[in-house]
């Protein structure tokens, strides 16, 4: 694929303290790129400084090849904060207020509210929607200008489980028609369920970027169930099969080493003499590897 947007070096530092240190990575276009890590791992510093909010203290970016512009930065779309609009004005009156700083005929409102489906609520007031809603509308707003890339900080934060599915439905769609789609978040469970690729950070450094598939499948995990947990452990961990062992309720879980199956497990618990009452492979989460990344760099 081709590259969308590429970052060289970037840093930025407020004093001692280095938000973001050195920091390269490549987005492909198509892609739905998860920028991941918890509060304070320069998140959104990142996404300030590919839309020239906030200025780099040193490296570089480029958006498809070019370096940032007034021009470039009419392909994308973006919402940083809040959605922040008019309260007693209709959605369709607010997005003409938008179109008409953006210099965008007023034709795209009914497309946008469409996408986002709101187009039959397009005459009520901002301040009767819910939170749901108000985000669908910042992306609305976001997608008037029919941006090749968009770019989102913490689109779901706040929302409520009705909320979040509909955003994350609505970054879907969007990306199915060949919008490639930047994702600032810290709820592993979304980037998980919407990313094709993601990058972790942790105190403002890379600690991992690569395709969603690729985490996801670096490890394998074993789940044991065995009347005496203690010799269970014992054996796992002196078998040179599996490692990390960790109880969890009533079963141990354990990480593979690479080329080890289940079934490999099986038959040397069974020449030791352990009789198990459970054994499967577990199916991982981007949480359970985020964190096993997080705590490889303490």
């Amino acid at each position: 694929m081709d590259e969308v947007l590429r970052i060289q070096n970037l840093s930025k530092n407020y004093g001692r303290v280095h938000a973001v240190n050195n920091l390269s990575l490549q987005v492909p276009e198509g892609s739905v790129y998860g920028i991941l890590g918890p509060n304070g791992s320069g998140k959104t510093t990142t996404l300030g400084m590919i839309l020239d909010v906030i200025n780099p203290t040193s490296g570089s970016f480029t958006w498809f090849g070019k370096s940032a512009s007034k021009e470039n930065r009419k392909i994308l779309g973006a919402i940083l904060e809040t959605p922040n609009f008019y309260p007693y004005l209709s959605a369709e009156k607010n997005l003409e207020i938008v179109a008409t700083i953006k210099h965008i005929g007023y034709s795209h409102i009914e497309r946008v509210l469409k996408i986002t489906d709101l187009w039959e609520r397009r005459k009520d007031h901002f301040s009767t929607f819910s939170l749901g809603m108000k985000q669908r509308l910042a992306l609305a707003s976001a997608l008037l200008n029919e941006p090749l890339v968009l770019i989102l900080d913490e689109p779901t934060n706040g929302l409520d489980p009705q909320g979040i599915a509909e955003v994350r439905n609505l970054i879907l769609k969007i990306a199915a028609s060949g919008t490639t789609i930047i994702i600032a978040s810290h709820l592993l469970d979304e980037v998980q369920k919407v990313c094709t690729h993601v990058a972790v950070l942790k105190s403002g450094n890379i600690i991992f970027q690569g395709r969603v598939d690729e985490i996801l499948g670096s490890a394998k995990y074993v789940e044991v169930g065995a009347s005496d947990l203690g010799q269970l452990g014992e054996v796992l961990l002196g078998s040179q099969l599996a490692s990390n062992v960790q109880k969890e309720g009533d079963r141990l879980v354990a990480t593979l080493y690479d080329g080890v199956s289940v079934e490999d497990v099986s038959k040397h618990l069974f020449s030791k003499g352990i009789s198990i009452t459970h054994i499967a492979e577990r199916k991982i989460s981007l949480e359970k590897q985020f964190l096993d990344l997080l705590a490889d760099t303490k």
